[in-house]
């Protein structure tokens, strides 16, 4: 089975509120086959991810805005449940102002935007890869 077919079966949530950043990521892995849906923050994509659909992972922006949850809030809810594989959050800010967020921590997987899509496709793969909890 090519790449495009095995990803086809696996369905990826983008969260970001820049619409940018959210389409230039939504058409990397559209172009790898993956089914992508999107939310705009993170109240959108729990409401998504509270449905009875399994998404195999969350592609989600550390910082959604200057107010409102963070992409750390939304790993943390989801990651309680077994809806997803896993969650990949993404910012351009260092990892290390990113501590100062609330429950960031570097144990959680992370790339640093900006990304090319060599980058982003690898570590989705490696990650989807990974049995479910």
């Amino acid at each position: 089975m090519d790449e495009k077919a095995a990803g086809a079966t696996k369905i990826i949530l983008v969260v970001d509120a820049d619409n940018g950043r959210r389409d230039y990521t939504v058409k990397i892995l559209k172009s790898a086959g993956y089914r992508v849906l999107t939310a705009t923050s993170v109240e959108e994509a729990e409401t998504l991810a509270d449905t009875d659909q399994i998404i195999d992972l969350i592609v989600c922006s550390v910082v959604m805005g200057l107010a409102g949850n963070t992409g750390v809030h939304l790993a943390e809810h989801i990651e309680q449940s077994d809806r997803t594989n896993s969650t990949l959050l993404v910012s351009h800010y260092s990892p290390k102002l990113l501590t100062f967020i609330p429950g960031f921590d570097r144990q959680r997987h992370f790339l640093s935007n900006p990304f090319d899509s060599e980058e982003l496709l690898s570590r989705v793969q490696n990650l989807l890869s990974r049995p479910r909890p």
